[in-house]
Parts: structure tokens; C-alpha cells; sequence
């Protein structure tokens, strides 16, 4: 054949010697890609689903009540995507398609950052469909865009190597159904994650042409990275990024200068993405400077994944997961999955004589990453903590680099499937030098090696496993040995018979199959009447909360959703200063389920119910659950010695009881009361009286199924005279079958009653979920005549959390604050604010002498400005977390108002770079318009420096050269060993 036919050259593919076979070898690794895809998430596309974990919400009060979703709960992991991300992003995305872009979110946890930080991952080009499609629809939109990223990204990049074009949907099928990119779907991370295949591919351009306009592809891509709003993942890939730029510079170019000059196009890439991203870069910088313990995330060489954890690239439950359960911590922190398929075909590599050799140098460098990668995330060691002395891996889990793990995964096993379709070198000849047979051995002991030790990890994984999820894991390891082994005779087909297009017909079905198990296994699709639905507790809230604040309590609200109905929680799931977490665990020590997520214990309502805290943050109502033991004193019932059997239609009549209650406790024996088909159980409990049948209070709830042991049921019957007779009806519908519950000897169903106390809680609401309102609070935006200064913090929450505090005195934190008051001063405030404009509060007052307008929300945080009729004023630091502005006498203006530090610097930056970016692209189209003009002769276009062919033009739509073109083809002649 004619050498141009013959030689590969960096960025063309090897050309097939059978082109009906290679199309077919396409069409089979491209259908698997695509039916991955329609598989995972062919229903969201279409509508018929959201492609969300929101049917966490019907087991969860206020939801459970109100909403039937027939789909199983697939993922219960994902609790995080649902309670404080999209919440974040609808709030944002909204906002802004209402005509403001909110920099503040006043409705979690005294307030936090939002539109001038990417900490919701909405600025990520992959989170387009946030912007411009139903909220429904967007996540599985988004997804899809995820998936068009990887396919672009390992198609250019593998072009680019020279691997075959059939290899280039399993490398994208392996790094989306990859551990890492599975597990944290539907966060920031995967948007991250997946265009890392598009900066490798603009960082092998920048190294091999190395370009001025090379910078511009690199940028973009960092740029896409930055703007994801996932810092970690964007830091191991810059840091691979640029020892893969080292590599391939030192191998490709010749001269010190030439490889100066590839790292510097690089480096000015990644500056440029700087750019780009720096009017989110710079601001979260600043925050993260002002506002997160970065303390708190320090690493030590302990903190690794076990070595029993990369079982999990085997078996995707290996470490647990949504089927077989939670036993060696998170799932979603631990699961490596790549499948047993990918590793043969990394296997394959060894295996095979190279024909065409890839990019010089490739091969090793991968290796070598994917080692120190597997050496840092599951051993640690000395070496983990050599590597924790840098920037991101000195406070972020180890565990994360995962995600290079399965990118690295994924492109070996893509050039393993490259090489077995190779076409030709199956066998290797025996070696005549000492060399060749050193190479031999070499590749011997590294497939012993790879076989021995995926043995050892399996077996030592398997004796982790917790007996009663061992059955599961079996059929697993069953499954996945089945599908890894006929990968593993294709090859050796291949191997032995040159049987290379069966190999195209297993390896892509042995690799979807267990990937769209996986996917499917991790991935929720819930039904559309899910998707953040009002209840009569959010209509409750909307019609009574105004500007102040609810309190949830355990799981009630699932903490962090309020930022999606625009009801202020003083908890939350989000970002929180230092001195908002002091109030709240001053009011419930338990309170900070984590750094960022805080919700109320449920059993200790009476405890905290009154905190003079929550009357100082404007904490008008707790929610908890409906079935949750009510706040008061409790008349336990004996335990009875009968038992009632329940019928389907039957009513429960209790014996006759007296006076004020707010909430009675019925007992089930033993068992598990579950509904029948697609059912709930309901529960429904009247109170009537017994001279003339008037029913006094009642609720009704449902749940998915009833337990042994006690339910409590409360009622709004606090206000019942102490002689009011009564008797309470339980009525239990849609129980698959039926059960007992406890009587006394009259056979009336006995009952266990929580009477209410002097605790200043009232019920007011009841049914999908309890709501006490609360007595004594003061307002969100009130006035002081009064302060006090405590400049020791402990001593400060101390007196705060006794109530010593008149109510109508502030506590000041720095005596500089302190002005003059007039003692029992008096103001008419008038809320002007815009509703849509949450980062502007603007307020009329009328003061009758001087004194503090005070606001409680979180101050403690740079951003936030106030002015007194136009003229600035400071933000006294009050009541700890608070802020309060000092008002003399007479009618005033004030106004707060929050912009997010670094933003507009930021922008400015942002706006220059993407002009010069605009520029250079115009001068070069310009510049090569020209030159097309003078070069008239068919050779002239080869001298010109511009058309040399150095394996971009057709992977890139690039006629640029870079005067390589020697040095290239050398390149790609060379064997990558």
C-alpha cells in the first residue's frame, strides 16, 4: 500500500485493511454507547420521568402524606442532590429568568452565598438545560449534555493518539459508567469530571504543535472545569494535566526551547481558563477565605479508601452500594467501578504486539498515573502524605481522585480495544536479542501481575462483606465474572484465531450490560409529580411565616428544600458561618448533622422548644413529623393483655378520656403493617366527644408502612376544657392485610396520651406533618432601645441561650460598636424590600428616639454594605451572628444590601479575556483569509508553516500547522513499547 496510506500519523486513526468489517466493529461499540444511554435515561429525555431522586420525598413528611410514587426509592445515598443542590439552582436559575440574579440566598441557615459563588454547579456549560428547559426536564438534559462532553472529548483525544475510531465510544462507555462519574450524578462533580477528556485533548495540542492559538482550546477547557463549581476534581486534573504535557513535550519535541515553548502554551491555557472563570474564581476564593473552616478539611496520610475498596472496580456493590446496603462507609465516597471487561482490555495491551503504535509515550503515562493514582486513593501511606503538602490534596478526600482512576480506566482499556483490532501482530515472534526478551518477560510478569492481584483484592473484599449481604454480592461477582470472562475468550479468540470482529460483537455487549445495571441501580427516575410539590404544611407556612423563620425538626421538611418554596429555615442544608452553627447548637448541641447540614433533634422538642435563641432568630414554627412522640407530658397507658385484629373497614374505638391533648399513641404488636399493591397506609384519628358526637379534632396521615411498637398521632386539642369527655377512632386504610393492635379488657383500643405543658409550643397544624408555633418571638427585623457588650464569645452564647437578655436589648460583640441609645425609644418599621430581590432589604423607620434596627440574619460574612438615608453605616456585629445599624431619632431610609466580594473584579476580567479571546480567533481567520489569496499554487500551502499536516486537520477542522510535521511522523513511527 502507499506509504501515506500506511504511516500513522499523531491525530489520524489506523486505517482498517477491511473497511466493511471496521464499520461493522463501529456500529456495535457505537449502539452499545447508545443504548447505554437510552437505557439510563431514555424516560427523562422523553418526559416520562425525572431524571432526580425526588421520591425521597414521599417517605418523608410533609411529602409522604400527599404524594404516591409507585417507583421504587432506587437511591437513598443521594439525599444531598435533593435537599440542597437543585433547591440552589432553582432558586437561581428563576430568579434570574424573573429578571434578577440573586448573589444571596436568605432562605437557609440565616442566609448564605449563591449567585456570586459556582458553588450549585449552574454555571458549568453542561448546566445549560437549568437555564432554558422545565425544571423537570433539565437534569436529564443535563445528563445527556455530560455524555456529549465525554464522547467529544475521548474521540479527539483518542484520534489524537491514533487509536481506532471504534474505541472511541467504549472509552466514553467506560468513563461514564465508571464509579466515580456514576455515583455523584446529579452533582456539580460529573459535570466537572466530564470534560476532562476535552482539556487532555487541548493539552496534547498545546505539547505537540504548542501554538500560540493552542492556549485558546486549553482555556475553554479549564475554564469549563472552573466554572463547574467542584475545585478538587479540577485540581487533580490540571495536575495530571500538566505532568502529561512534561511527557509528551520531553518525548515529542526536540530542544530544550521547543519543550519551554509547548509547557508555556500550556500553562497559558490554563491561565487563560483562569480568566475566563474569574468572575466565579475570584469571588470563591475570597469565600472560601471568609467563610469555610478550611481547617476543619485537613488530610493526614490516614485518610485513604481501604485496599478492599478497589473490589469495587469488579463488583459495583463491593463497598456496598443502593442494593446491598452501607457497611465501609459512604457508598457514593467509595465505589470504583470500571468492570472486569475494561480490565482485560488494559490486559490486551500486554497481550498484543503493537502493528500501528500509538502517540509516543501514551501508554507509559497513563500506566504510570493510573498506578500513582491506585497508590494514593487505596494505600496512602508516606506517599499520600508527600502529595498532601500540595494545593487540593492538602484539604480535600483522597477519595475523589477516583475520578482520574476511571478516566485513566477508560482510555487504556479504549487502546487495548484499539490494539485487538489492530488487525494484525496477534502473536509475539520469539525474541532473538536479550532485549526483546526481557520485554517479553516484562509483559508477562505485568499480566501475572494484573490477574494476581485482581484475584487477591476480590478475595480480601470478599471477607469484608457482611454475611447477609454476601448473597447479593455473589450473584454480582457471578454476573460480572460471567461477562468479564467472555471479554476475556474474545480476546483470546482473537489471540489465538484473529477472530477479530467476534471481539467487536462481545467486548462492547460484556461491557453496557453491567454498566446499564449499574446505572440503573444508582440512578432515580421519579415520577414528575415528585418534583418539589406544595403541601398543605408549605401552604400553612406560606399563608402565616411572612418573613420569619421555620425550624425543622429530624428529617420533616428534608432540611434544605426551603430554598425551593422561598420559606426561610433557620437550619438548612448549605454553607453556614461559624457563628450562625454557635446559635443553633447553643439551642441543641446535636443540631449540625454535619459541617453544612443542621436539623433539630426530634426527641428533645421540649428541650429546646422555648430557647430564648430561636425567639432572638425569628423561628416562628417547628415542623416535625407527624409520627413523632408530640412535645408535653406524657399518660402512658398500661401494657395491655388483648388485642384487637384489624379488618379491612374496621374503626378502633377507644375507651373515654378527658381534658386537653396533643397527640394520643396507638400500639402495634410486633410486625410490619405494609399496604397492598401500590397502596400507602393511611391513618386517620377523630376525637369525639362523648355527650354528643361533635368530632373536636382530628387528623390523617399516611406513611409506607406501620411498625411494631407505638404510633403517635398528633391533634390539635389543646384547648379542650378539662371536663370535656371524649374518645378517640382510629381508622387504619390500605394494609395489605391484617393486623393486631393492643386493647384493655373491655376491648377498647387502649391508647397512650402526651398532655400538653407550659412550654410555649402550640400544635396548629397536623396531618403530613406536625407544626407548633411558637410563643415569645421576637420579629426578624425589630428595635433595640437597649445593648449590651460581651466581647468573650462562650460568655456571650451563655447569656443569649439563659434569656438574661431583655428582649428588647441587643448583644454586642465589640464595645467599639456601642452608640448612644435612648432608653424606651419606640419604632414604626415598614418593610419596603422588593419580594424578588433578595439581595437588597430596604426599610422605612420612624424612631422616636436613637436606638438599633436590627435584622436577623447572618451578618458575619464580608459582602454586605448599609447606608442611613443614603449616607454609609456599619453592621454592628449583634446577638453574635446578627447585624444591627444604629438609627438616631426621626423618619430614616435604610437599606442593606449584599454584593458578593471579588464579582465585579472578577467580571471585569472575565469580560477582557473573552474579548481577547473574540480578537485573536478574528485576526487568525483574517490572517489565514489572506494567505489563502497569495497561495495560488497547489505546494505553496505546504510551505507556508499553515498546512503542514501534523494530524489536526481532520481531527481539529485545523489547516494550522506547526512546522513538526518531521518530528511527528518520527513520532508516531516510533513503538510505544
Amino acid at each position: 500500500m502507499p506509504r501515506a496510506l500506511t504511516t500513522v500519523r499523531p491525530g489520524v486513526a489506523a486505517p482498517s485493511r477491511r473497511p466493511t468489517a471496521a464499520r461493522v466493529v463501529e456500529i456495535v461499540a457505537w449502539g452499545a454507547w447508545i443504548a447505554f444511554i437510552v437505557i439510563t435515561i431514555g424516560g427523562p429525555l422523553f418526559g416520562t420521568s425525572v431524571f432526580l431522586g425526588t421520591q425521597l420525598l414521599t417517605g418523608v413528611a410533609p411529602w409522604q402524606t400527599v404524594l404516591s410514587d409507585p417507583t421504587v426509592v432506587v437511591n437513598r445515598f443521594i439525599g444531598d442532590t435533593v435537599d440542597a443542590g437543585t433547591p440552589q439552582t432553582l432558586l437561581l436559575t428563576q430568579s434570574v429568568q424573573s429578571g434578577f440574579f440573586p448573589e444571596w440566598n436568605p432562605f437557609v441557615g440565616g442566609g448564605t452565598e449563591l449567585g456570586g459563588v459556582p458553588n450549585s454547579g449552574a454555571y458549568s456549560p453542561l448546566s445549560l438545560p437549568w437555564w432554558i428547559l422545565p425544571p423537570q426536564y433539565a437534569p436529564g438534559a443535563a445528563k445527556l449534555l455530560e455524555f456529549v462532553a465525554i464522547t467529544v472529548g475521548m474521540s479527539l483525544f483518542l484520534r489524537r493518539l491514533g487509536a481506532a475510531r471504534a474505541s472511541w465510544p467504549i472509552a466514553s462507555l467506560l468513563f461514564a459508567s465508571s464509579g466515580f462519574m456514576i455515583a455523584w450524578t446529579n452533582w456539580p462533580q460529573t459535570r466537572v469530571a466530564a470534560c476532562i477528556p476535552l482539556l487532555f485533548w487541548a493539552l496534547d495540542r498545546a505539547a505537540v504543535r504548542a501554538k500560540p492559538l493552542d492556549v485558546i482550546p486549553v482555556g475553554l477547557a479549564v475554564a469549563a472545569l472552573l466554572l463547574g463549581g467542584f475545585p478538587a476534581i479540577v485540581g487533580y486534573a490540571l495536575y495530571a494535566g500538566a505532568a502529561y504535557v512534561l511527557v509528551r513535550a520531553l518525548l515529542v519535541r526536540t530542544g530544550w526551547a521547543s519543550v519551554l515553548r509547548a509547557g508555556a502554551v500550556a500553562l497559558g491555557g490554563v491561565l487563560l481558563g483562569a480568566f475566563v472563570a474569574a468572575w466565579q474564581l475570584l469571588p470563591f476564593a475570597l469565600n472560601a477565605m471568609s467563610v469555610l473552616d478550611l481547617e476543619a478539611r485537613q488530610q493526614t496520610p490516614d485518610i485513604h479508601l481501604r485496599v478492599t475498596d478497589l473490589a469495587s472496580i469488579f463488583l459495583p456493590d463491593g463497598s456496598g452500594g443502593p442494593d446491598s446496603g452501607f457497611w465501609a462507609g459512604h457508598p457514593v465516597e467509595l465505589i470504583s467501578y470500571v468492570g472486569a471487561p475494561a480490565v482485560v482490555l488494559v490486559a490486551a495491551l500486554l497481550l498484543f504486539r503493537p502493528r500501528q503504535p500509538f502517540a509516543r509515550g501514551v501508554v507509559a503515562f497513563l500506566a504510570a498515573g493510573l498506578a500513582l493514582s491506585i497508590a494514593l486513593t487505596y494505600f496512602g501511606g508516606p506517599l499520600l502524605g508527600l502529595f498532601q503538602e500540595l494545593p487540593i490534596f492538602s484539604n480535600n478526600q483522597i477519595g475523589r481522585l477516583r475520578v482520574m482512576v476511571g478516566f485513566f480506566l477508560a482510555v487504556l482499556a479504549a487502546l487495548g480495544f484499539s490494539r485487538v483490532l489492530d488487525g494484525a501482530g496477534f502473536r509475539w515472534p520469539l525474541a532473538a536479542s536479550a532485549r526483546g526478551r526481557w520485554m517479553l518477560a516484562l509483559r508477562a510478569a505485568g499480566l501475572f501481575a494484573l490477574a494476581a492481584g485482581s484475584a487477591a483484592v476480590l478475595w480480601t473484599a470478599w471477607t469484608g462483606i457482611p454475611v447477609e449481604s454476601k448473597p447479593l454480592i455473589k450473584e454480582q461477582a457471578i454476573a460480572i465474572g460471567v461477562v468479564g470472562g467472555l471479554a476475556a475468550l474474545a480476546v483470546l479468540l482473537v489471540w489465538f484465531r484473529r477472530s477479530w470482529v467476534l471481539a467487536a460483537a462481545v467486548i462492547p455487549v460484556a461491557i453496557v450490560i453491567p454498566a446499564a445495571l449499574t446505572a440503573e441501580a444508582w440512578w432515580p427516575k421519579s415520577s414528575p409529580s415528585t418534583f418539589y410539590p406544595e403541601t398543605p404544611t408549605h401552604e400553612f407556612l406560606d399563608a402565616h411565616l411572612g418573613e420569619d423563620r421555620y425550624g425543622s425538626v429530624g428529617s420533616a421538611m428534608l432540611p434544605g428544600t426551603a430554598s425551593a418554596y422561598r420559606q426561610r429555615s433557620v437550619g438548612g442544608h448549605g454553607f453556614m458561618t461559624v457563628e450562625w452553627k454557635d446559635l443553633l447548637e447553643a439551642v441543641d448541641p446535636t443540631v449540625m448533622q454535619s459541617p453544612t447540614y443542621a436539623t433539630f433533634d426530634a426527641t428533645t422538642l421540649e428541650d429546646y422548644g422555648a430557647s430564648p435563641i430561636l425567639d432572638r432568630l425569628a423561628v416562628d414554627y417547628l415542623v416535625a413529623d407527624p409520627s413523632a412522640e408530640p412535645a408535653g407530658e406524657l399518660e402512658l397507658a398500661p401494657q395491655g393483655e388483648t388485642g384487637i385484629v384489624w379488618t379491612p373497614g374496621d374503626e378502633m374505638v377507644s375507651s373515654s378520656h378527658t381534658g386537653p391533648v396533643r397527640g394520643i399513641g396507638f400500639r402495634l404488636y410486633d410486625g410490619v403493617v405494609d399496604g397492598a399493591s401500590d397502596e400507602d397506609v393511611s391513618i386517620a384519628v377523630d376525637l369525639v366527644a362523648d355527650d354528643d358526637g361533635e368530632v373536636l379534632a382530628a387528623s390523617a396521615s399516611t406513611t409506607n408502612s406501620l411498625f411494631g411498637g407505638t404510633r403517635w398521632v398528633a391533634l390539635d386539642a389543646e384547648d379542650l376544657p378539662a371536663d370535656r369527655s371524649w374518645h378517640a377512632v382510629l381508622r387504619i386504610g390500605g394494609a395489605a392485610e391484617g393486623f393486631a393492635l393492643q386493647a384493655d379488657d373491655a376491648d377498647a383500643l387502649l391508647i397512650d396520651l402526651a398532655r400538653p405543658e407550659d412550654d410555649g409550643l402550640d400544635i396548629v397544624h397536623v396531618g403530613d406533618a406536625t407544626v407548633y408555633e411558637r410563643a415569645g418571638v421576637l420579629d426578624r427585623v425589630r428595635w433595640a432601645d437597649g445593648d449590651l457588650v460581651i466581647a468573650d464569645a462562650d460568655e456571650r452564647l451563655a447569656a443569649l441561650a439563659d434569656g438574661s437578655v431583655p428582649v428588647d436589648e441587643i448583644v454586642l460583640s465589640d464595645a467599639d460598636d456601642e452608640r448612644p441609645v435612648d432608653a424606651g425609644s419606640t419604632a414604626e418599621i415598614v418593610d419596603r424590600s422588593d419580594a424578588l430581590d433578595t439581595d437588597v432589604q430596604e426599610f422605612s423607620v420612624d424612631a422616636d428616639g436613637a436606638g438599633w434596627l436590627v435584622v436577623a440574619d447572618s451578618f458575619r460574612r464580608p459582602g454586605w454594605t448599609a447606608t442611613v438615608d443614603g449616607e454609609p453605616a456599619d453592621i454592628a456585629a449583634a446577638d453574635h451572628a446578627l447585624g444591627a445599624i444604629h438609627v438616631d431619632e426621626g423618619a430614616h431610609t435604610v437599606r442593606l444590601e449584599y454584593r458578593t466580594p471579588g464579582l465585579s473584579a472578577g467580571t471585569i476580567v472575565t469580560a477582557v479575556s473573552l474579548v481577547g479571546i473574540l480578537v485573536a480567533a478574528v485576526v487568525a481567520w483574517v490572517l489565514r483569509r489572506r494567505r489563502a489569496g497569495f497561495d495560488a499554487a497547489p505546494d505553496a500551502a505546504a510551505d507556508d508553516g499553515d498546512s503542514v499536516d501534523d494530524g489536526d486537520a481532520a481531527d481539529d477542522g485545523d489547516a494550522a500547522g506547526d512546522g513538526d510535521a518531521a518530528g511527528d511522523a518520527a513520532d508516531a513511527e516510533r513503538s510505544d513499547g
